[in-house]
């Protein structure tokens, strides 16, 4: 059995090993899961740094009768090696897990700056943009501006604005996020100390809101990567195509330089 089939199997039998907020025994099928681990070199990151956490999972059971109840389920599982890289791990109210890892010596690259094509399937991105041009032709058409210096002053104010734009979109949507957190811990506590159906009614829109906006973060960074991918394969593609067009060009020349000697040599 591999390492994950071997830890995977343990966790089956942890799911159901609930832990309330006083009661901090290890179970038979947790102390089996730690010696798993231990035996694999593996620890679980969230349960070192995190000690004193009550609890770290919130569930719903369906079966004949409907259960919420909150658990402790650590899935954070990393190699021995790799713990003095990594100074937090932490549950955010049960709604995000974050572990940060730094690499001694990562060095953050230099970006510049393009405009997200995402931006363009949005309607009110489009309309502000549009409004912008018209703002600026209107102010900076004039007689006295040549085209080409007005084209590149409109290149320069749309990135700007382009800018703000996704600078201030990021910012409320890091705002709304952040509420959304505080209020689905807050009904977290509530409903731990006393549950109740309504509260539970209560988390289900604040996390289905919390999952759209977390949602389309990770697609973003993934069509970012998908774009990135298929730039790169184009430009490898070009520089083959150069290459072989060089070498179809070489031999050409080779060719024509053979026939210039020919001729200059050749007396007719």
């Amino acid at each position: 059995m591999s390492v994950a089939q071997t830890i995977m199997a343990a966790l089956k039998r942890t799911e159901h090993c609930v832990l309330t907020k006083i009661d901090s025994t290890v179970t038979a099928a947790v102390g089996e899961l730690h010696t798993k681990i231990d035996n694999l070199s593996r620890d679980l990151i969230s349960e070192i740094l995190n000690v004193r956490t009550e609890f770290t999972k919130f569930l719903k059971m369906l079966g004949r009768r409907t259960q919420l109840f909150y658990s402790r389920i650590d899935y954070f599982i990393v190699d021995d090696q790799l713990l003095p890289l990594i100074p937090s791990s932490q549950y955010h109210s049960i709604v995000l897990v974050q572990m940060d890892m730094m690499f001694p010596g990562n060095i953050a690259p230099q970006r510049t700056w393009r405009l997200d094509p995402h931006l363009l399937s949005y309607e009110h991105f489009k309309t502000y943009l549009s409004d912008q041009i018209d703002f600026f032709l209107e102010m900076n058409d004039t007689k006295e501006i040549s085209r080409s210096v007005l084209w590149e002053s409109l290149k320069a104010y749309i990135r700007g604005q382009a800018i703000s734009y996704t600078a201030h979109k990021n910012k409320e949507r890091s705002k709304r996020l952040k509420e959304l957190t505080h209020s689905i811990a807050d009904v977290d506590r509530r409903y731990a100390l006393l549950p109740m159906a309504d509260l539970f009614k209560e988390k289900v829109p604040l996390q289905f809101e919390f999952n759209t906006l977390s949602t389309w973060r990770a697609e973003k960074n993934i069509k970012k990567l998908n774009r990135f991918t298929m730039n790169m394969g184009t430009e490898q593609g070009d520089s083959l195509h150069f290459s072989s067009s060089s070498r179809r060009l070489d031999r050409r020349s080779q060719g024509s330089i053979q026939v210039l000697i020919r001729l200059c040599i050749i007396p007719k």
